[in-house]
Order: C-alpha cells, then sequence, then structure tokens
C-alpha cells in the first residue's frame, strides 16, 4: 500500500479549491470575490478597468433577504428585486464597458445572488466576447 500526503489550495475569498498553488494563486488575483482584484476580460479586451468599489455601487441599497448561496430560479424572488437589479446591471453595463467579469464581480461582492440578474448571462457574453476575439484572429 501506497499513502501520499497531497497539499490542497484555496482561493481565500471564494474557497475554490485545486491541487495547483499555482493555479489557484492566478485564479485568487482576478477572483470575481477578490476586492482588489485583476481583471482578465477587461485586459483581453484592452478595456480599462473600473474599480470594485464603483461597481458595487450600482447595488447600493438591494439588499436581498435571500443568502448569496442560495442558488435559486429567478421566479423565486420578488419582481420589485428583479427590476432593480437588472436596473442596476443595465447602469453597469455602460459604467464598466460592458465587461461580463466585472459585472460579476459586482453582483458576487454586493451580495445578490446571480440568478436574480435575469438579464445577465455569463455563458452568453462571454462566449460573444471569445466570439469576437477569434473572429479577430482571423
Amino acid at each position: 500500500m501506497i499513502t501520499k500526503k497531497v497539499n490542497r489550495y484555496w482561493c481565500e475569498f471564494c474557497g475554490k479549491q485545486g491541487g495547483s498553488k499555482g493555479h489557484i494563486a492566478k485564479h485568487e488575483k482576478s477572483c470575481t470575490m477578490n476586492p482588489n482584484r485583476i481583471c482578465r476580460v477587461c485586459k483581453m479586451v484592452q478595456g480599462k478597468q473600473k474599480p470594485i468599489a464603483k461597481l458595487t455601487a450600482f447595488f447600493a441599497g438591494i439588499k436581498p433577504d435571500l443568502s448569496p448561496c442560495e442558488n435559486l430560479p429567478p421566479a423565486t424572488y420578488s419582481s420589485g428585486m428583479i427590476d432593480k437589479v437588472n436596473q442596476g446591471v443595465k447602469e453597469l453595463r455602460e459604467f464598466c464597458d460592458n465587461c461580463p467579469a466585472c459585472i460579476m464581480a459586482a453582483l458576487r461582492q454586493s451580495k445578490i445572488p446571480v440568478p436574480m440578474a435575469s438579464e445577465f448571462n455569463w455563458g452568453k457574453e462571454m462566449q460573444s466576447i471569445w466570439d469576437e476575439i477569434n473572429q479577430e484572429r482571423l
């Protein structure tokens, strides 16, 4: 029988874990829960990253009654709360040049469950950015 002790590394902001110290260190620098994050998406599209305090200001005063860890469908939230969040996302899009990572960071650090922002779709918005980048490479 062989016994091995293996190091495990955790992001101190979101709890993501892995076996590679370098991978988790890279993740921590741009983690959407890191208040001093470096936005890799803004860098990738040569945008200018805005300070997180200004990003979260779009959701000031919005305090959902639910834990941000609860991954409930949008129908679970009150329509008034969803409208406020979606209005904040709309204004935030213009401010941060439509960066999905900055929007995600603002939502998460404001403790707003991401499904509550029904007009924000991380996967589709990131796919759109990758499609543009790949089109430019052709």
